[in-house]
């Protein structure tokens, strides 16, 4: 399978999220029921779960404690990456990835 430059970004957030001072969730979604916080969502913080929902199924990444059933699932602060994401991480240099392409997509994930 391809992965998209922003998957790629992605797992690189989800390595270096700690290391950059990065909270991935900015709403408290524990005020809102599932309905509710998903319409907060905006359309490209969607299209990016889903696209984390496909690394999911490729086993790059996981969600700590918690099996997904779909991109509605996602968590952001509890993603982490697998043990075949951390090769990838480390095999694609995904550590090059500059700061601010990562801090881009996190914007993204907790809008």
């Amino acid at each position: 399978d391809n992965l998209t430059y922003r998957q790629l970004c992605t797992l690189s957030l989800i390595f270096r999220k700690e290391s950059l001072g990065i909270k991935l969730e900015n709403v408290d979604y524990g005020i809102y029921d599932n309905e509710e916080y998903l319409s907060l969502l905006s359309p490209t913080s969607i299209s990016l779960r889903q696209e984390i929902y496909q690394m999911y199924q490729l086993g790059l990444v996981n969600m700590k404690d918690t099996a997904l059933l779909s991109w509605e699932d996602i968590t952001p602060e509890r993603l982490e990456l697998t043990e075949l994401g951390n090769r990838c991480y480390e095999i694609m240099g995904l550590y090059e990835i500059s700061d601010n392409e990562v801090k881009s997509v996190a914007r993204v994930l907790s809008s």
